[in-house]
């Protein structure tokens, strides 16, 4: 124990210490005061550990760093290739003289169920009359 009671002798003493003053403080401001020399020091086997886990860290990140390039590259190509796509047949839909082909074409006419409730059936068939007319 930290502390000892000596209650024989008087029972409202102070208690005397098991360890001298000065070394219990010296042992309390090195652990507390500096925690990283008492683990690199007193436990070599825990900075060891640290070490080694901070490695696998280290490369864990670098995996991560070069997949999320890797995936950044594929998306740009993918997204390159569809805006050229788009660019195309957009240009080709513009080149119609059928007005409403041109609406239909950027319009989805295929029956869903409306956000709104509202049947949008009318709608979809006046379109479609008018891109046929």
């Amino acid at each position: 124990p930290k502390f000892e009671m000596d209650y024989e002798q008087d029972p409202f003493a102070a208690p005397t210490s098991a360890v001298p003053e000065e070394a219990y403080a010296e042992q309390t401001y090195a652990y507390h005061a500096h925690p990283w020399l008492h683990e690199r020091h007193v436990q070599p086997e825990v900075a060891e550990k640290h070490s080694n886990i901070k490695a696998e860290a280290r490369s864990q990140l670098e995996a991560f760093y070069a997949e999320r390039a890797t995936k950044k590259s594929a998306a740009h190509t993918l997204n390159t290739e569809r805006e050229v796509a788009f660019k195309s047949d957009y240009e080709a839909t513009m080149a119609s003289p059928n007005t409403w082909e041109r609406v239909t074409k950027f319009v989805d006419l295929a029956p869903k169920a409306s956000a709104s409730g509202k049947d949008l059936g009318r709608f979809r068939q006046v379109l479609l009359q008018l891109k046929n007319a």
